[in-house]
């Protein structure tokens, strides 16, 4: 993917505001990663609504 880290920062910050991804921050760093649990959910949905 070509994306410059502050976009992917953005992007995922906002993510976290929807609850849709975590933040935690080590020091000067965050650490981004997806909510699991809201994804799978969002994907079984989005399944359902295929059938």
């Amino acid at each position: 993917m070509k994306i410059t880290q502050p976009t992917l920062a953005q992007h995922m910050k906002r993510l976290g505001d929807w609850g849709r991804g975590n933040d935690r921050k080590e020091g000067k760093w965050h650490h981004y990663d997806l909510n699991k649990k809201v994804i799978r959910e969002a994907s079984s949905l989005i399944e359902a609504l295929g059938k």
